[in-house]
């Protein structure tokens, strides 16, 4: 009987034990940082020194003793599921999530209320976006900045993409299955602004539908490297009055032996010409923008590119300089 009371008894601890670490590890949890490393899966850097498997995890709340906070984030294998992952959030609250490998999925909120700031880099791996996900709010930088790896949604979603937010695509894979990997502009007020940035041609870029509220700006930028840009692929526009739409191409990194156009945005629906934008804007080159309808959507394309050589910029600053010192001299 005394052995058989104690094995109950244990059994009934660890039951219990079990119970309160479940509960824990789905509570929400604060990066505390007080593990000898910046690693997600290290249980000291958290509190009550145990790793988030869900429910909610904030990095960098201003409102707390944990105001500021960079995390590595690589899994070798299985996946994290978050109800919510806050990077960067209240007060003066400033977090880095850098995520190399493995599987996260929650609703992102990065740098949303007041002077708060975030910056997620993902350079390997899969991020998962739930419903609810929102970049920027604060009109401080923060960014989502995919240089590998893959961006992808659960289900139907809106991200929303708020004052001072910026998605930045550099290479990697941002993912849309049937158009439901949608983007909503919110909360940019006349003034502020928030934008898109494709950087080289060395992503593969999918977006639902792009919805556009607020009287603020939103601000693509492409920025191409020898080969070009990747295409901003997108299912549809939806367009309301009151936006403030900006395009500006970069062409100093481009080789235009590869070609005199560029497409920059490609549709599959929607009703646009390139009236929409409020501004198209070219610099280190020229071109002429213009809306074609390639039978499948409507694409912005950049065409009959001219870069200067080289040569010719250096000819160009030289004759500026020596404009300002005759003027120079003029003036004694």
């Amino acid at each position: 009987m005394q052995h058989i009371k104690k094995s109950l008894i244990t059994t009934t601890a660890l039951a219990a034990g079990m119970i309160g670490f479940n509960s824990l590890s789905h509570a929400q949890l604060f990066w505390d940082a007080e593990g000898a490393d910046d690693f997600w899966h290290t249980p000291a850097n958290w509190t009550s020194d145990t790793v988030p498997t869900g429910g909610t995890a904030v990095i960098g709340d201003g409102n707390t003793g944990f105001a500021s906070g960079t995390v590595d984030y690589n899994a070798t294998s299985g996946t994290t599921t978050l109800t919510t992952l806050s990077v960067g959030i209240n007060g003066s609250g400033t977090g880095t999530l850098n995520i190399s490998g493995g599987s996260l999925t929650a609703a992102f909120a990065s740098g949303t209320t007041n002077s708060s700031a975030g910056n997620i880099n993902l350079t390997g791996g899969t991020m998962t976006m739930l419903n609810g996900s929102q970049f920027g709010g604060s009109g401080q930088t923060t960014t989502l900045h995919v240089n590998g790896g893959t961006l992808g949604h659960s289900g139907t979603i809106f991200t929303q993409l708020a004052s001072g937010g910026n998605i930045i695509m550099e290479s990697g894979s941002v993912v849309d299955s049937g158009g439901a990997n949608r983007i909503r502009t919110t909360n940019i007020g006349a003034g502020q602004s928030a934008g898109f940035t494709v950087q080289g041609s060395n992503s593969t870029i999918n977006w639902g539908n792009i919805q556009l509220l607020g009287a603020g700006a939103l601000n693509w930028n492409f920025n191409a490297d020898t080969s070009g840009v990747s295409i901003f692929n997108t299912n549809a526009f939806d367009f309301l009055d009151g936006d403030e739409l900006n395009v500006t191409v970069d062409l100093s990194g481009y080789d235009v032996s590869n070609g005199t156009t560029l497409t920059l945005i490609d549709a599959a629906f929607g009703t646009w010409d390139d009236t929409i934008f409020d501004s198209l804007v070219v610099s280190n080159g020229s071109g002429t923008f213009s809306v074609i309808d390639d039978g499948s959507g409507k694409q912005l394309q950049l065409t009959g590119i001219v870069v200067p050589e080289p040569s010719t910029y250096a000819l160009i600053g030289g004759c500026f300089a020596l404009a300002a010192v005759m003027f120079r001299r003029r003036q004694a």
